[in-house]
C-alpha cells in the first residue's frame, strides 16, 4: 500500500486551516536561489528548530545548501556554536501564500545526533555510513526517509509524536522507541540485534537476523521479517501483537 507523505499532508492541511481563516496580501519570496554556509569541521549535534525540508549528504567537508526564495534568505539562520549546529529561521510562515518552502542540503563529514524539534522531512542523498545514527524527534510530524550501513540506529520519538520513520540498509544494532502515534518502517534495514519499545498506536516492521527484543506497552503492532534465534517478548496486551512475516 502506497503511504502518502506525512510532512506534504501536514503542509496542506496547515494551508488549507489558514486560507480559510484569513485572507493576507501578496507575498513576493523572489527567485530561488541557492546559498552556500560553511562550517566549522567539528559538528557533535544538529538541533532541528525550524520547518525544513532537509537532504543529509556525507562529504569530506562540512556545508550548508540554503534553497528558497531570494527575499527569504536573510531570515534563514545556520550557525555552529559550542559544536552543536542550529538550524533556525525567522520566517512567519503563512501558509495562504505560495511560495517553494525551505530546503536544505546538509554536507557533513559524519553525520551526528540530530534533535528534531520541528515539524520536518528528512531524507539522505546516497547510503550514510557511520557509526551511528541517532534521532530524537521532539515534535510531532516528522517524516524521516534514510538509508544507512551502519554500526548502530537508535530512533527515539516525543510521546506526542506520529511520524513515519523509514529506514534502509544495514545495521548491527537498532533501537526503536516508538511512542504517540508514530510508524516506523524499518523492514528493509537489515539488522543483526534489534530491540522494540512499542508503545505507539502505530505499527513497526524490523527486519532482525540474530536477537530480537520487543516490549510492547500499547496497542500498536510489531511485524519482524526474517527468523532470529532469539525472541524475547514482553507484551502488556492480552492478544499477540508480536507477528512474523515471509520474505518477499
Amino acid at each position: 500500500m502506497k503511504r502518502i507523505s506525512l510532512y506534504k499532508l501536514f503542509l496542506i492541511v496547515c494551508t488549507s486551516i489558514v486560507y480559510s481563516s484569513c485572507k493576507d496580501g501578496l507575498f513576493n519570496a523572489g527567485d530561488v536561489v541557492t546559498r552556500e554556509i560553511q562550517l566549522s569541521s567539528t559538528i557533535s549535534c544538529i538541533e532541528v528548530n525550524t520547518m525544513l525540508e532537509i537532504t543529509l549528504v556525507q562529504d569530506t567537508i562540512n556545508k550548508a545548501l540554503v534553497t528558497c526564495g531570494e527575499n527569504l534568505q536573510s531570515d534563514i539562520d545556520i550557525f555552529v556554536k559550542d559544536n552543536i549546529l542550529y538550524l533556525n529561521n525567522s520566517i512567519k510562515y503563512n501558509w495562504s501564500r505560495s511560495y517553494e518552502k525551505v530546503k536544505l542540503e546538509l554536507h557533513l563529514i559524519s553525520i551526528p545526533r540530530l534533535d528534531v524539534r520541528k515539524p520536518s522531512y528528512i531524507t539522505s542523498r546516497d547510503t550514510i555510513k557511520t557509526h551511528e545514527f541517532f534521532l530524537v524527534d521532539w515534535g510531532k510530524f516528522t517524516e524521516l526517509d534514510v538509508t544507512l550501513d551502519v554500526d548502530n540506529c537508535a530512533i527515539d520519538v516525543s510521546v506526542e509524536g506520529f511520524g513515519h520513520y523509514t529506514v534502509k540498509g544495514k545495521s548491527t544494532t537498532a533501537n526503536f522507541h516508538c511512542k504517540g502515534s508514530a510508524f516506523f518502517y524499518a523492514e528493509k534495514l537489515q539488522v543483526q540485534n534489534c530491540t522494540v519499545l512499542q508503545n505507539s498506536i502505530g505499527d513497526t516492521y524490523v527486519n532482525v537476523l540474530n536477537k530480537l527484543t520487543v516490549t510492547i506497552q500499547n496497542s500498536g503492532k510489531v511485524y519482524y521479517y526474517g527468523n532470529p534465534s532469539s525472541i524475547i517478548l514482553n507484551n502488556n496486551f492480552p492478544n499477540d501483537k508480536l507477528i512474523h512475516l515471509p520474505n518477499d
